[in-house]
C-alpha cells in the first residue's frame, strides 16, 4: 500500500513538474498555451506546442511571453504589454539578475531599454543600454536613453557610474564609442562641462583617422559639434569657433550643417561689440542662414530660437513690423513650447507699444 502511495506521489510530482515548464506566447491577443520556448534569435521566437514543432513567430507579432519558472519576467512582460512601463522596467531589471536562460536575456534587453526610457528611468535605461550595446549595437542605438535638461541628480549619478565602468572595461570599439557618447551627455547634464569636454576628446581619439566611411565621418562631425557646444556653454568662444571652422568640411549632413551654422551665429552674436546697423544686419543674416538650412530638415532644433533672436535684432534696428511678424510666426508654429510662449509675450508687448 505504501508503495502505491509513493508511486502516486511520484507520478503527481512528475505531472506537476511538467506543468511547471509550460509557457505561453501571446501573438496579438491570442494566447498559445502549453509552449516550450526553444530560442529567440534573428527576430523570431522558436517554440514547440505540446511537444510538437510549429512555425517560428516573428518577434514583432508577439505582445508578451509568460514563462512559468520566471515569475519576475512574466509580470514584467505583462506590464510592458499593458504599457505600465515603470513596473515593466523594475521587473525586467530584477529578472535579468536571476534568469539563466540566454534567450530570455536577449528578449528582455530591448524591452527593458524601451520600458526604462518611457518610464523616465535614466538609471535603468543606462543599464539596459550598456548591456544591449554589447550584444546588438544597432538595436541599442535605436533607443539611446534621452538625457533631459531636468534629469534627476541621483539617476544622473547612477548613469554616469555605470557608463564609466562600461567604458573602462574595454570590449567592442563601436559599443565603447556609443557608451562614451552617452557619458558625454550625462556628464554635461550634471553640469560638469569640463568633464564632458574631456569625455568628448577621449571619444574623438577612439575614432579611426580614415573618414571614408560616411558613418564614421558623421560621428566625428557630431563629436566636434558637441565639443563646440560645450565650449560655448563655458563661454570659451575662441575654442568653439576653432572647432567649427577647423572641421567645416565634415558638416555635410544637413542637420549638422544647420547646427553648425546656428552655433556660428551665436558665437558671432556673443562677440558682437559693434552695434552699428551693418553689424547687426550681418548677425541677423548669420541666424537666417541657419534657419534656411534647418527648414529643409526634419530636425528643427534651434530654429525657433534663431527666429526669436532675429526678431530681437530687428527691434534694435527699429523694424518693429518685421520683428512682430517673426514673433507671431514662432508663437503659432511652435505653440505649446516655452519659446512660443516667449514669442507670444514679445508680440503682445510690441502690439501694446505700437498699436499694430
Amino acid at each position: 500500500m505504501r508503495r502505491r502511495v509513493g508511486l502516486g506521489f511520484a507520478a503527481a510530482g512528475m505531472l506537476l513538474s511538467g506543468m511547471a515548464m509550460a509557457d505561453s506566447v501571446f501573438v496579438g491577443t491570442l494566447e498559445r498555451k502549453d509552449v516550450k520556448i526553444r530560442s529567440y534569435r534573428n527576430g523570431v521566437i522558436e517554440f514547440t506546442i505540446a511537444g510538437r514543432a510549429v512555425d517560428p513567430v516573428p518577434a514583432d507579432r508577439v505582445t508578451r511571453i509568460a514563462v512559468d519558472d520566471e515569475p519576475e519576467f512574466s509580470k514584467a512582460d505583462q506590464a510592458f504589454a499593458e504599457e505600465d512601463y515603470a513596473a515593466a522596467a523594475d521587473g525586467y531589471s530584477a529578472a535579468l539578475k536571476t534568469t539563466t536562460k540566454p534567450w530570455l536575456k536577449d528578449w528582455i534587453l530591448p524591452r527593458f531599454l524601451q520600458a526604462a526610457n518611457r518610464a523616465g528611468r535614466l538609471d535603468l535605461a543606462t543599464t539596459a543600454f550598456v548591456q544591449l550595446a554589447g550584444k546588438d549595437l544597432k538595436a541599442a542605438m535605436q533607443a539611446v536613453p534621452a538625457v533631459g535638461e531636468n534629469a534627476d541628480a541621483r539617476q544622473l549619478s547612477a548613469a554616469a557610474a555605470e557608463l564609466k565602468r562600461a567604458a573602462s572595461s574595454g570590449g567592442n570599439t563601436s559599443a565603447r564609442q556609443a557608451i562614451l557618447s552617452l557619458l558625454m551627455e550625462v556628464t554635461r547634464a550634471q553640469g560638469d562641462l569640463a568633464g564632458a569636454s574631456a569625455v568628448a576628446e577621449e571619444l574623438l581619439k577612439s575614432i579611426p583617422s580614415d573618414l571614408s566611411d560616411p558613418a564614421v565621418a558623421y560621428l566625428v562631425a557630431d563629436i566636434h559639434l558637441s565639443i563646440a557646444r560645450l565650449a560655448m556653454a563655458q563661454e570659451d568662444y575662441a575654442k568653439a569657433l576653432n572647432q567649427l571652422e577647423a572641421n567645416r568640411r565634415l558638416f555635410t549632413d544637413p542637420v549638422q550643417q544647420a547646427q553648425a551654422l546656428y552655433a556660428l551665429a551665436v558665437i558671432a552674436d556673443k562677440q558682437l561689440k559693434d552695434r552699428s546697423p551693418d553689424a547687426l544686419k550681418d548677425c541677423a543674416l548669420a541666424y537666417m542662414k541657419a534657419v534656411a538650412v534647418a527648414r529643409q530638415t526634419p530636425d528643427r532644433k534651434n530654429l525657433p530660437e534663431a527666429l526669436v533672436r532675429v526678431a530681437q535684432i530687428q527691434e534694435e534696428l527699429g523694424d518693429l513690423k518685421s520683428a512682430s511678424l517673426l514673433y507671431a510666426e514662432v508663437a503659432e508654429e511652435y505653440k505649446g513650447t516655452p519659446i512660443a510662449a516667449t514669442a507670444a509675450r514679445e508680440q503682445q508687448r510690441l502690439r501694446e507699444k505700437t498699436g499694430m
